[in-house]
């Protein structure tokens, strides 16, 4: 993961401090034999707080769905290495919890990024108010001045 450039600057403790809970997940996936589709797994998914961190470390979604594909290369390789098949049944969970995982980030990204928008539209409305409200001020004085007296 090094090779991402958000990550040069992290410690590995920091790097891998989702790994065990993501290994959970997968040791229930697996000891479940879960036919559960993503969306089915989505709907049920854990909080996103890690990827929220990867947000503030400076990561962007690139790079997070770079991270779970690096991570699911690892545990092919490992799992090559140790002479186990994933294939069938255990191939479609462990893509189905690491696609889970992907879709909670871009969940997390998106939604990181419409308050992101929204404040940033409320700054500019608030700093526009503030701009116009002197010259409407002059203006309404101005008019006030100007009218002529009511008679009745």
């Amino acid at each position: 993961m090094r090779q991402l450039p958000s990550a040069k600057h992290l410690d590995t403790p920091t790097l891998n401090d989702h790994v065990p809970a993501l290994l959970d997940e997968l040791v229930r996936a697996f000891h479940l034999l879960s036919d559960q589709t993503i969306p089915e797994a989505l709907l049920e998914g854990s909080p996103p707080v890690h990827d929220i961190q990867r947000q503030q470390d400076g990561f962007d979604i690139v790079e997070v769905v770079a991270k779970y594909n690096i991570l699911r290369g690892c545990i092919h390789d490992l799992a090559e290495h140790n002479g186990l098949s994933l294939q069938g049944k255990a191939f479609h969970i462990l893509n189905r919890v690491l696609d889970e995982a992907i879709g909670l980030a871009v969940q997390t990204f998106a939604a990181q990024q419409a308050l992101e928008v929204q404040r940033r539209r409320e700054e500019y409305l608030a700093f526009v108010a503030h701009d116009l409200r002197g010259p409407l001020s002059a203006i309404s004085l101005a008019a006030q001045v100007l009218q002529p007296p009511f008679s009745g």
